[in-house]
């Protein structure tokens, strides 16, 4: 997964300011198998300074370059590009300047920013991390003079220290530093601990990881840096694969001679005892020879793919077989593979078997066709493995050219990326979707498959979408939306539509205009699908894009049941999207079978006064913001907790700050009381920072999965040994030491 030299010369590509079209791989969450996962999209640098992020004939984000003194970001992740944006102001010279801040999709993010000087960051910066997203919430802290990095700097995630080090002058990395991984994630908490010198690393490091459910802290990796030549592996070592993740747990094992791999390497696997599952050798330069067993880049405790066949040179050679096994399963059977070239350039020639990037245990889709000098030609079949007959059948295809440029043409059907279930039909000319294609859908059985969307491609070749078009909604193929498209764009009326697993047809939920210029800007009364849940809707009217004048919230407990109204309130009507007066609002996030609503007052924009929090019409929290109008919570609040109505917080705000005594109380049904499970101290100074004995309970804690975790805080960091606790049975699980 690593594309980081693709992503560098985007950069410096965009940095000049020429125009080009590139195809791009960026990350995105795989919510079935929990593990990030890439998907290409096309990056559009114009001739009028506009980057354009587009993913299947649509746009997902254009934005203006502004500073051409610095060079323009390139996002490489998914939910970034949809929902990240800087704000703060520019210079004449279009440097920036001053105050800025983040939103992450249109809210502002609280604390993060920092102070730009004629373009270069000064002072205190608190910034999300590179790959920063829902499940990678990371900030990074530190100071910057003339936008580099100087003295301490500190990860923060969940509100705990987990990295750091310090910057010398010339903004390299010195001492003791613990960075984290490229893809650290709320399931894949990787860390790497140990000494700096002049930027780089040297003597023994250890490669660290927390299981996000135990919260359990795990040596996994280690080895040494050369100390004569700063930066050089050598020796034994033990390195966590890419990928590695809570449900991959994939760690190999072998020599270093000169930050070269040599010998034998094990491929160890963590799933119910650590075990060798693959492995090879390697040759004194580093290259792979004679016969591996390699895992699959997408390997999962749920889908283990390996190949196995042989290396010369470091390249693939000769015959290469792909074997798979379920979970339980104590075989490895064979269901793909083909030949590679004898002259060593890792080429696939003749009839081929692949499996589908995202192949897993629900979703076995393979292709198989010819390839002619490493390109695929001819007719390609897609096939999914029929769990009845346990036979491959084939549900989809179409042909590539035989000039051998692996492009796709004539009539294909292509498969979603996300769902087997979702196929599409239509006509590539040169690689690229034209003219009419169909969106199909199977039942879970395999007997039934129902048209539920389509539309047109320009026939230009630019695949962009044009005119009437049913699309499918990426997060659930129970929603699609109906309206049309112009150059790519929503223009005019688009009606969200909704249908249940046990009927056939699609019924109408929601929906609105864009206007008719091609800007996407929403215009009029609309009915919004929530973000999180298909549960929740909004009813309103917008101005040139912005929300304006009464807007109601309405919620349903099933899919079957019809929407009632359970809150709502007034924008204003200045075209600014600013709350005023009364609002009742729903938790941001919150699941469909929760309907606590917050009740209160806004004054432009900002909470105050009163605010009490309801469930099934009792009241179970609640507290005070000021009158000033900054949105700051004084006084006595008792807090709900963002994932669970089951679980409150209790204690006082000073400016916004936890101060004091804070109790964190649990109930295991609404109509039960709350019991006080745990609390401790904040600082008095309104620094938020956590003080001695704490009892927190674990992110998963449920009514049969009560775990806390007991230990003392330091200046805000966990330090000395944390005993798991079951309290439910009242018996102690584990222990953490946190000075490890």
């Amino acid at each position: 997964m690593n594309f980081q030299t693709q992503n560098k010369q985007v950069c410096c590509e965009s940095m000049r300011w020429t125009q080009c079209n590139k195809e791009h791989y960026v990350y995105c969450w795989d919510k079935i198998r929990k593990q990030l996962d890439k998907t290409q999209i096309l990056i559009t640098i114009a001739q009028d300074g506009q980057i354009l992020y587009l993913q299947n004939g649509v746009k997902l984000r254009n934005e203006i370059i502004q500073d051409n003194f610095r060079s323009q970001e390139i996002y490489t992740n998914m939910e970034q590009i949809q929902y990240f944006h800087w704000q703060g102001e520019y210079e004449k010279n279009q440097r920036k300047i001053g105050q800025w801040t983040a939103n992450w999709n249109g809210k502002v993010m609280k604390k993060v920013g920092g102070y730009f000087d004629n373009g270069f960051k000064q002072g205190l910066w608190v910034q999300p991390i590179k790959n920063y997203w829902s499940q990678a919430q990371v900030y990074e802290i530190g100071e910057y003079y003339n936008d580099q990095k100087r003295g301490k700097w500190i990860y923060i995630y969940n509100d705990c220290l987990i990295g750091g080090g310090l910057y010398n002058q010339q903004a390299q990395k010195k001492g003791k530093w613990v960075d984290l991984s490229e893809e650290f994630n709320d399931f894949s908490q990787v860390t790497y601990s140990g000494e700096y010198k002049k930027d780089q690393k040297v003597g023994r490091w250890n490669i660290l990881y927390r299981n996000q459910t135990t919260q359990e802290l795990k040596l996994i990796g280690c080895g040494l840096y050369y100390e004569g030549f700063m930066g050089i592996k050598q020796g034994r070592w033990i390195e966590q694969s890419e990928g590695f993740s809570e449900y991959s747990q994939v760690t190999y094992n072998g020599i270093y001679k000169n930050s070269k791999k040599f010998g034998k390497w094990d491929t160890y696997m963590n799933f119910f005892g650590n075990h060798i599952i693959g492995g090879g050798s390697y040759n004194k330069e580093g290259q792979k020879i004679r016969k591996w067993k390699d895992l699959s880049e997408n390997f999962h405790n749920y889908s283990q793919v390996i190949n196995v066949g042989q290396y010369k040179n470091g390249n693939k050679a000769g015959r290469w077989d792909i074997f798979y096994r379920k979970q339980k399963q104590k075989k490895f059977k064979q269901i793909g593979g083909g030949f590679y070239d004898e002259g060593g350039k890792e080429t696939k020639q003749g009839r081929w078997i692949d499996l589908s990037v995202k192949f897993y245990y629900n979703s076995e889709i393979t292709y198989d066709g010819q390839y002619q000098k490493g390109k695929k030609v001819g007719i390609w079949d897609i096939l999914s493995l029929d769990h009845f007959s346990d036979q491959f059948k084939k549900i989809g295809g179409g042909s590539y050219d035989y000039q051998g440029d692996g492009i796709k043409i004539g009539k294909w059907i292509d498969l979603n990326q996300f769902s087997q279930q979702i196929t599409y039909s239509g006509e590539y000319q040169k690689g690229k979707k034209v003219g009419r294609w169909d969106i199909f859908m199977q039942n879970f059985n395999g007997k039934e498959i129902k048209q539920i969307g389509g539309g047109l491609y320009d026939p230009e070749g630019d695949e962009i979408k044009i005119g009437k078009w049913f699309t499918l909604d990426e997060a659930s193929n129970q929603i699609v939306y109906h309206g049309e498209y112009q150059k790519g764009q929503k223009v005019g009326r688009w009606d969200c539509l909704f249908s249940r697993q046990d009927e056939q047809e699609f019924k109408q939920i929601g929906g609105g205009s864009y206007d008719d210029e091609g800007y996407g800007i929403k215009i009029g009364k609309w009915i919004d699908l929530d973000v999180f849940s298909k549960y929740i809707i909004y009813s309103g009217e917008y101005q040139k894009g912005k929300k304006v004048g009464k807007w109601d919230i309405l919620f349903r407990v099933y899919s079957s049941d019809p929407f009632e109204q359970i809150g709502g309130g007034f924008y204003d009507e200045n075209g600014y999207e600013i709350k005023q007066g009364k609002w009742i609002e729903l938790q941001e996030g919150q699941q469909y079978t929760s309907k606590a609503t917050y009740n209160g007052e806004y004054k432009n924009g900002k909470k105050v006064g009163r605010w009490d929090i309801v469930l099934e019409g009792v009241k179970i929290g609640g507290g005070t913001y000021d009158q000033v109008g900054d949105g700051i919570k004084n006084g006595k609040w008792f807090d709900l907790d963002e994932n669970s109505k089951y679980i409150t917080y209790s204690g006082e705000y000073q400016k916004g700050k936890k101060v004091g005594r804070w109790d964190i109380l649990f109930r295991e049904h609404y109509s039960y009381p709350f019991l006080e499970i745990g609390g401790g101290l904040y600082d008095d100074g309104g620094q938020e920072i956590k003080l001695g004995k704490w009892i927190e309970q674990s992110k998963q804690f449920w009514i049969n999965f009560q775990i806390t975790f007991n230990g003392e805080y330091k200046n805000g960091y966990k330090v000395g040994i944390w005993v798991e606790m079951d309290i439910k049975i009242k018996k102690k699980r584990d222990e953490i030491n946190y000075d490890n």
